[in-house]
């Protein structure tokens, strides 16, 4: 069975795949709550994905997104710097 951070982290790759910021967690409540189901189905309790998202799955969510957007944008910067 794969641990929790291993699952979070396919999972998390599932749902993260569009660039864009977000300023607030609420957007990704509906997210959160998938994602606690799927644990539980696969066998992980709510208070292991809390534990691996640092307590708040909504929020989690929402500095995964952030953080791919800002990789996207660096990314993007590097191939072409001048925008050309």
């Amino acid at each position: 069975m794969k641990s929790i951070s291993d699952w979070l982290d396919d999972k998390v790759d599932d749902i993260i795949n569009t660039p864009g910021f977000e300023e607030s967690s609420s957007g990704f409540e509906r997210e959160a709550e998938i994602l606690r189901a799927q644990a539980e189905a696969d066998g992980f309790t709510t208070k292991d994905l809390q534990d691996a998202c640092g307590g708040d799955i909504a929020a989690y969510l929402m500095e995964r997104q952030n953080a791919f957007t800002e990789s996207e944008m660096r990314q993007k910067i590097e191939d072409d710097p001048y925008g050309k």
